[in-house]
């Protein structure tokens, strides 16, 4: 009895496990989003359509929140135009419409 005790206290004493695949998932299925993916860096680099008068740095923040919920290792939110997106180019050559830096999201 007292080892499964102790079992059960060493289950309850490790800290939540990060879910990076699903805060993905999460962030694919907003609407206007077509592709994201994330650096080594803790960067979430999110691939959207560009909309005339659309707000970027306030959605990069509600990504940040979404992002939040899983507790992946996502510290900066960083959204591309997917029409200037180029695999095959450097991150600097594609049109940033917005970032923020999730640590500073309340």
């Amino acid at each position: 009895m007292r080892k499964v005790l102790f079992f059960v206290v060493g289950l309850m004493s490790f800290p939540a496990m990060a879910d990076p695949q699903s805060a993905l998932m999460a962030v694919r299925a907003v609407p206007g989003v077509v592709n994201a993916f994330e650096d080594r860096g803790g960067n979430l680099w999110v691939l959207v359509n560009n909309t005339q008068g659309a707000r970027w740095n306030p959605a990069a923040a509600n990504i940040c929140k979404l992002v939040r919920q899983y507790e992946a290792r996502i510290f900066m939110v960083k959204l591309i135009d997917a029409a200037t997106f180029n695999p095959k180019n450097k991150p600097k050559d594609w049109t940033m419409l917005g970032a923020v830096n999730c640590g500073m999201i309340p």
